[in-house]
């Protein structure tokens, strides 16, 4: 298939991306909605205790698939023989928003419940989440290099974030090399109530983060060489380790 071209390249970047956005906005939002109170949407399946475990990791392993399988170099050099290269972003944020959507809302809740925590120290376990997200909202701002939906690739940032990437070491990443990771995987594990099924999440999701992490490392190594070697022996990975 040939490349997109045209006049109509642009009201297709732009309608690329919008979708890109709303599908990728919808599924964060979900996912977000679930590490704080649960499911926001629940479509019952009819599935016995086991068959939920059972089905919710299947929809993990769906979301992870995709997730490795269009991060490949490959993949993204097929993707932009179809729609151009400057467009893979827009088209991976728009696959991930659509699977992790259809993770969330067919994920199938248990009403097996391991613990509930209520009074004082419910509400202060929902503070250290309302942290938690505060430190994502500034981790990503800190690194102002990260653009998820393509939206440098459409041409709507300006020249601001043009140039070559720098390497962010100020702020939380004085703290620790990866305070997104680090805030994501601590408002998946503070919760007030705990069953069977987010126990599951909690245990896959955080392997896949942390798995992430490291392949992330290295694709760090190769783009900053020295630079990032000397930032990791000064600074730890997560916090103390």
């Amino acid at each position: 298939m040939q490349r997109i071209r045209g006049t109509s390249s642009t009201v297709f970047t732009y309608t690329l991306l919008a979708t890109a956005i709303l599908m990728g906005g919808l599924g964060l939002l979900l996912f977000g909605a679930y590490t704080f109170r649960g499911p926001a949407v629940h479509i019952p399946l009819g599935f016995t205790e086991t068959n939920k475990l059972l089905w919710d990791a299947l929809l993990s392993c769906m979301f992870f698939l995709q997730h490795s399988v269009m991060a490949r170099e490959s993949a993204d050099r097929r993707v932009a023989t179809v729609v151009g290269p400057d467009r893979t972003t827009m088209v991976f944020a728009l696959a991930a928003g659509i699977v992790l959507t259809a993770t969330m809302g067919l994920w199938q809740p248990s009403t097996t419940v391991i613990y509930h925590v209520r009074g004082f120290w419910r509400s202060l376990i929902y503070a250290g989440q309302y942290v938690a997200l505060g430190g994502v909202v500034w981790g990503a701002y800190t690194l102002r290099r990260s653009d998820p939906f393509g939206v440098t690739e459409s041409g709507m940032a300006g020249d601001e974030t043009a140039g070559k990437p720098k390497l962010v070491t100020s702020g939380l990443y004085s703290i620790t090399r990866h305070p997104l990771y680090l805030f994501v995987l601590i408002l998946i594990w503070v919760t007030p109530k705990l069953t069977a099924d987010r126990l599951l999440f909690n245990v896959l999701w955080s392997i896949w983060i942390y798995a992430g992490l490291l392949l992330e490392e290295r694709d760090l190594v190769r783009q900053f060489g020295d630079e990032y070697r000397e930032y990791r022996r000064r600074v730890p990975r997560l916090f103390l380790i």
